[in-house]
């Protein structure tokens, strides 16, 4: 009998300790989630030919969730980095492009704007003090407008001449110098907000020779993605053309000197046999500015380039037309938009792992028509 209580006694005790060890252990995974809900941050993907976004759970592309926008064609956004918003702007088909203000929880629109042109740039200062919006323009052969505006109120605050269809905006990390690429008339606008506003706005040759700058509308390299460097010394251009067929362009533009000087040459391919084909997408900065990361466009790929050497890995994809990138906050997750030409098949989105220099296509998820728009909301931070 005595045998049988202290067996009793003992499992007893077993199964208390084992309990309070499953408890403790439940506690610690409660704290540090590893791979539960609480490490997943959202990725917006604007599908310009639905006008919807889908909101997938990263890493693992898990959703989406699909949101209605209330305009047609929304093509870029931006999440403001004091939270609780995001922008997008639209490349309206009637020609009236048109910008949004929407509540981060909800979706709903807080504020918008209209304009004449095709908008395609948008982004913020980064204390969110500043909102900035670009027109694509309809004309390639004409000089177009960037507007800064007060982002709670639209209200416009200054007009910006800048080159010929300026696509894409960034500002230096110390919120001096908004850079502006222009397609259409291979020109950087450089707009200093704190400067004279009577001498505060540059439009500079990308050619390091200035006899090749060319006219308005027929441009050589077309500059059209852009990031810019921590120490806000250096712009990375990724260009839409090349000289060479089977070459892409990267400039790497002195932000000081106001001038291109290096150039990084890429072997492209393109893989979509498209007759007007195009070449650099949007490009994002890795690893304290160690790595770059840019689409291909016409070339269905991404790149990986090592900034110390300019050597690089590329990875392919099955659908075509890469255009947008993003990344988690750890930066080992990147994330490229496919838009598949706009043909009535739906667009993709690819995830990829990131080891140092190596790229790992691991996942992939259909998109809806055009998906441009590509951005993580990080669970620590307002995006990339």
């Amino acid at each position: 009998m005595r045998f049988t209580e202290l067996t009793a006694r003992v499992m007893m005790a077993l199964v208390v300790t084992v309990m309070a060890g499953l408890i403790a252990v439940s506690c610690s995974d409660d704290d540090n989630p590893v791979n539960s809900d609480h490490d997943h941050e959202s990725l917006f993907i604007l599908n310009e030919g639905s006008n919807t976004l889908f909101i997938y759970q990263v890493p693992g592309l898990h959703g989406p969730d699909t949101i209605p926008m209330p305009t047609e064609a929304p093509h870029h956004l931006h999440f403001n980095p004091m939270g609780g918003e995001y922008y997008i702007v639209a490349r309206s088909k009637s020609g009236v492009g048109r910008a949004f203000s929407l509540d981060l929880e909800t979706h709903a629109v807080n504020d918008s704007s209209g304009f004449q042109g095709l908008l395609t740039g948008v982004t913020t200062n980064h204390t969110g003090s500043d909102l900035y919006i670009s027109d694509f323009g309809i004309a390639a052969n004409q000089r177009t407008l960037m507007w800064k505006m007060n982002p709670t109120s639209f209200a416009v605050e200054q007009q910006i001449q800048c080159g010929s269809q300026p696509h894409f905006i960034e500002v230096t990390d110390d919120n001096q110098t908004v850079v502006v690429v222009n397609a259409g008339s291979d020109e950087v606008t450089l707009y200093y907000p704190n400067g004279d506003p009577q001498n505060n706005v540059f439009n500079v040759s990308v050619h390091p020779d200035p006899g090749d700058r060319p006219q308005i509308g027929q441009p050589i390299l077309a500059p059209y993605g852009l990031a810019i460097a921590d120490d806000d010394s250096l712009a990375y251009v990724s260009c839409r053309k090349a000289n060479d067929t089977t070459e892409m362009k990267i400039l790497v533009f002195d932000l000081i000197q106001q001038q291109t000087i290096d150039t990084i040459t890429l072997e492209w391919h393109n893989r979509q046999n498209h007759p007007g084909f195009y070449r650099g997408g949007l490009a994002i900065l890795l690893d304290n500015d160690r790595y770059l990361a840019v689409t291909s466009q016409h070339g269905n790929s991404l790149y990986l380039i090592d900034l110390l050497d300019h050597s690089y890995d590329e990875v392919v994809f099955s659908q075509n037309w890469t255009f947008g990138v993003t990344a988690t906050s750890d930066q080992q997750w990147l994330y490229v938009s496919a838009s598949n030409d706009g043909t009535p098949d739906r667009g993709w989105v690819y995830e990829v792992r990131r080891d140092g220099g190596v790229l790992t296509v691991t996942d992939s998820a259909q998109a809806d028509m055009i998906p441009n728009g590509c951005h993580v909301l990080h669970a620590h931070g307002h995006g990339g």
